[in-house]
């Protein structure tokens, strides 16, 4: 796998998506900015003897990663145009590292993560770096190390 520099990305974020092809891991895109989000399923119980219902959390329904992309690999477009002749996706890994002034360093994992959109080429000719926003969909996460 290949070593994303840190000090190339705003505040010390970066994230690195992953997949295994063929027993070696790839790098697919690195990303600038990642925003993680998950709906909460709930569902709504009468109490008995009460009026009101109560509320009660019953598990996720969705989790999200929505990334900036500064930079796709062509092994990244190369799997999307393999998708749409075989239907096949392997299932990607997101690593976000948050590195601090300080030197502290937090990772997390993103398993299961597959792309609910994308987009293989776009242009921008006003634009200093091209920079693209993908939305991704996960099964789980794992806090690899913490601050």
């Amino acid at each position: 796998m290949g070593k994303l520099d840190y000090t190339a990305t705003p505040s010390g974020v970066s994230s690195v998506a992953t997949a295994v092809i063929n027993g070696k891991v790839e790098d697919l895109m690195y990303c600038s900015k990642i925003e993680e989000s998950e709906s909460v399923k709930q569902v709504s119980r009468r109490v008995a003897g009460f009026v009101r219902e109560q509320t009660k959390i019953v598990g996720i329904e969705a989790s999200t990663i929505k990334a900036t992309i500064f930079h796709v690999t062509s092994v990244f477009l190369k799997l999307i145009a393999d998708y749409e002749s075989t239907g096949k996706m392997p299932q990607l890994t997101f690593t976000r590292t948050t590195t601090l002034p300080n030197g502290k360093v937090e990772q997390k994992a993103f398993y299961g993560c597959y792309p609910k959109s994308s987009s293989l080429s776009s242009i921008d000719w006003s634009a200093d770096e091209l920079e693209e926003s993908l939305e991704f969909s996960y099964n789980s996460a794992k806090l690899l190390k913490t601050f």
